[in-house]
């Protein structure tokens, strides 16, 4: 690959980081927090590709004004096969960039949760009763990992017992839950997709259950004496009062508070 080509390469990858870092697209990855982090890093790539396609460029015109042609051709031992060997294997380098310029940003869904378990996750003191009185609301919005780990305390299982909230996921099915049942799942990221881990919360009693992989709006009420009909059925279970469906936000996944 030549040093033109290479910076190039830089150059494109630095403009895609660029690109994600100052649009919702670096959140099907990253978490917000890394968004500094991603512009940065795509700026210094963008300057190092440019410095490097200007610098190819010069030295091209150099060589270009030079008398002796014959003997750079000796100085290199690859044929000209060879050498667009290389080249090929280059651009591979490239090949990141025109998988999400041509596919497009998918976040992780129901294929990924199938397939993956929810991990230890660390101590939570998030206390679900005083959040909800501080946001004013009848049916607090709650991310499910506020859910999960909140049905383990008794302080907020309490509260999850008495009182409707809201929850935004996507549906994930289970034959054991019957035709009125589904698991509501959305993916937890302590830093980005790579460490993601489905946080998983079985609903029950839904008017209808939408296809998997769709993305819906619940409210629901935790119910603590529900039996699980199967070992892989998740728990919590919650008793579903409303269901609606809704696209895919533009932040996929949770964070802990």
């Amino acid at each position: 690959m030549s040093p033109f080509d290479a910076s190039c390469a830089v150059l494109a990858t630095g403009l895609l980081a660029l690109w994600m870092g100052l649009t919702d697209a670096m959140l099907k990855y990253l978490k917000p927090s890394m968004r500094p982090w991603l512009v940065l890093a795509g700026a210094l790539l963008v300057a190092v590709g440019i410095r490097g396609i200007v610098r190819a460029r010069q030295r091209e015109r150099v060589a270009a004004g030079a008398e002796a042609h014959d003997h750079d051709d000796d100085a290199h031992a690859h044929s000209p096969d060879e050498h667009a060997h290389r080249q090929g294997f280059g651009w591979l380098l490239v090949l990141p960039v025109l998988v999400v310029l041509v596919l497009g940003q998918q976040s992780l869904g129901a294929f990924a949760a199938a397939h993956s378990s929810t991990r230890n996750l660390p101590p939570y003191s998030f206390d679900i009763a005083a959040y909800a009185a501080s946001q004013g609301e009848s049916e607090p919005g709650l991310q499910l990992v506020d859910v999960y780990l909140g049905a383990q305390q008794r302080g907020n299982r309490d509260y999850l017992a008495h009182h409707v909230v809201k929850l935004l996921g996507f549906v994930t099915t289970n034959p054991a839950l019957g035709p009125r049942g589904f698991v509501l799942t959305r993916f937890l990221v302590s830093c980005c997709a790579a460490d993601a881990t489905p946080v998983k919360i079985t609903m029950i009693d839904a008017e209808h259950v939408p296809k998997a992989n769709h993305w819906v709006e619940v409210t629901a009420q935790y119910d603590p004496t529900y039996v699980v009909p199967a070992p892989d059925v998740p728990k919590p279970v919650m008793r579903v009062h409303s269901i609606k469906a809704v696209g895919e936000p533009s932040e996929p996944y949770e964070g802990l508070r």
